[in-house]
């Protein structure tokens, strides 16, 4: 994804800046940076909603791997024969 905001920020800058007689670089509307922040900015609302939406089965997952940890813990400390608590000296 880099390499196409490398790509479309030069292509852009070069493209805006032929118009005015400017190189690349030269001033900030012939730079890359002005337009891979403006790609940037743009495609932030729809990464961060991509992302939140991932976190939903992130969530289920993560609730599911706890219940698991308290189950096995429950299981070793009740149920499990081999199991003998450790006694400390107070």
């Amino acid at each position: 994804m880099m390499v196409y905001f490398i790509v479309f920020g030069d292509t852009t800058a070069q493209l805006i800046g032929s118009f005015n007689g400017h190189k690349l670089g030269e001033t900030w509307y012939s730079s890359r940076w002005f337009y891979v922040l403006l790609l940037g900015t743009g495609l932030a609302p729809v990464i961060v909603k991509k992302e939140l939406a991932e976190l939903k089965w992130l969530s289920i997952l993560l609730f599911a791997c706890v219940g698991i940890f308290i189950v096995t813990n429950f299981w070793e400390l009740v149920i499990d024969p081999k199991f003998e608590p450790v006694d400390t000296p107070t």
